[in-house]
Parts: C-alpha cells; sequence; structure tokens
C-alpha cells in the first residue's frame, strides 16, 4: 500500500455509453471488474513534485493503455493525471503505476469479464 506523500487519492471512472461516466471511489490495491469492450479511466492525485510514469505497467493483455492527461485546474497538492484504459480481453490484468520521485507504486487490479 502506497504512502500518504505517494498518493492523495485515487479515482476509478468506468466509462459506459453515453456522456456520464459511472464514478466508483478507489483506494490503491481494490479490485475492479470492467466489460469487455468497456472504457476505464483510473485518476491519480499527486503529492509534491513528481509524476506517475506512462505507460503503466500491466501484466497482461486484458487492458491495453490507451493514454494520460492532466487534469485541470491544478491543485496546490500536485497534478491530478487520469490514465484511459480499454478492456480488450476477458482476464485479469494488475496495473502498476510507478512515481518519478516517491518509492511506493500504486498497484490496482482490472478484471475483465
Amino acid at each position: 500500500m502506497p504512502t500518504a506523500g505517494a498518493l492523495a487519492a485515487a479515482v476509478l471512472l468506468l466509462a459506459g455509453c453515453g456522456d456520464t461516466p459511472t464514478g466508483v471511489s478507489a483506494i490503491p490495491g481494490r479490485t475492479f471488474s470492467v466489460v469487455l469492450g468497456q472504457g476505464l479511466d483510473l485518476r491519480l492525485q499527486n503529492i509534491g513534485p513528481g509524476e506517475y510514469r506512462a505507460p503503466p505497467t500491466i501484466s497482461s493483455g486484458a487492458v491495453r493503455f490507451r493514454s494520460v492527461e492532466l487534469v485541470t485546474p491544478a491543485v496546490p497538492a500536485g497534478e491530478t493525471q487520469l490514465f484511459h484504459f480499454l478492456a480488450v480481453a476477458p482476464g485479469r490484468a494488475i496495473i502498476t503505476f510507478e512515481h518519478t520521485i516517491q518509492t511506493s507504486p500504486v498497484i490496482d487490479t482490472v478484471d475483465v469479464r
């Protein structure tokens, strides 16, 4: 589990049909389920300098990294990054986010059904 300095919050947004994604509050180390073909966005809040490296490490081909962007407006604590993924095959993917300064990674699991 990352230290408090490594991560303030993580939020998983499951992009469904339409323009309004369903938001699920998340803490690192949790497991999420998505449907094959579904997009998902993982929001990571940095505390202090540095950022999470892109692309993150993904343990299998069940999930594909699409892109990352900075969320605006910026907050004083540090950058907020939004990582975009797509569920492309049934199975389990462990996504590991390494930080450029902090030593504790953020690790989440995604089950694609």
